[in-house]
């Protein structure tokens, strides 16, 4: 008998863009722009110092021309002018690309469903059983007892479908299997469509599950590029507005927020 383990699902950033600096420098000298990559670096370092993402947002945007570094202090201020003339798609053009592990089938869906990501694939079923209860279902020692009975009897119908009926292919498996096993996905997405995915996943009408891995990962967003994500908060039921950073790590601490972008 396969033994169903509890896992709590995880978000890891396994890949943002990173600009290429020797294209970038051939680009702007053939356009009669050779200081600017250094004064992008000047203008950014100390204090000031922003992350690969950041630096290719900018880029991106001098070189398409919608907006010029050359008056702007630094790459805080022209994000933020950016959005003030409402040309953010060019936040698409850099990527972030999140492993997101143990989670389940029905939340890999629910991206899919939003349409927003640029790929996702996800595991196939391996054989083993996955799943995770919000802390506070387990608080109940009978509520536990039955939501263990019920994917051990899960675990039990994998193994017969192999042993007894012989079938051996994962995604054969998989299509009796509830949704809410867990599986890893890889999903790729803009920047600017990472936000969009962020507002509409941590709403208070979505699950438990969606709401818990996306606003960790809010904050993992946060401390990694700072600039762009900026204007994102967390927001109460109540309507009060709180710093990312402000989110604690007890057990339901997400569970009071949802994220919010001014």
């Amino acid at each position: 008998m396969t033994t169903p383990r509890n896992v709590i699902p995880q978000s890891f950033i396994i890949s943002e863009s990173y600009p290429n600096e020797e294209g970038i420098r051939s680009y702007f000298s053939q356009s009669n722009q050779s200081n600017f990559f250094t004064s992008l670096e000047e203008k950014n370092s100390g204090k000031d110092k922003i992350s690969p993402l950041e630096k290719t947002v900018e880029v991106t945007g001098n070189a398409l021309n919608i907006l010029s570094s050359q008056h702007l202090k630094n790459n805080k201020d022209y994000l933020a002018q950016i959005k003030k003339i409402e040309e953010e798609t060019i936040l698409d053009h850099s990527t972030i690309t999140i492993l997101f592990s143990g989670v389940s089938n029905d939340f890999v869906n629910k991206l899919q469903s939003y349409q927003l990501c640029y790929n996702i694939t996800r595991k196939d079923f391996d054989g083993e059983l996955l799943f995770w209860a919000p802390p506070d279902y387990l608080h109940d020692k009978e509520t536990a007892l039955m939501y263990l009975e019920l994917h051990t009897k899960f675990a039990n119908l994998k193994d017969t479908l192999k042993t007894k009926h012989n079938i051996k292919d994962p995604r054969d498996i998989k299509r009796v299997m509830p949704a809410g096993y867990g599986t890893n996905a890889v999903v790729t997405a803009g920047v600017k469509k990472w936000q969009e995915i962020l507002l509409k996943g941590t709403s208070f009408k979505e699950d438990h599950e969606l709401r818990f891995v996306l606003i960790n990962l809010a904050k993992t967003l946060r401390s990694r590029n700072h600039n762009l994500f900026v204007n994102m908060f967390l927001e109460s039921r109540d309507g009060k507005r709180f710093g990312v950073d402000t989110l604690k790590s007890s057990d339901d601490a997400w569970n009071n927020y949802r994220i919010i972008f001014s």
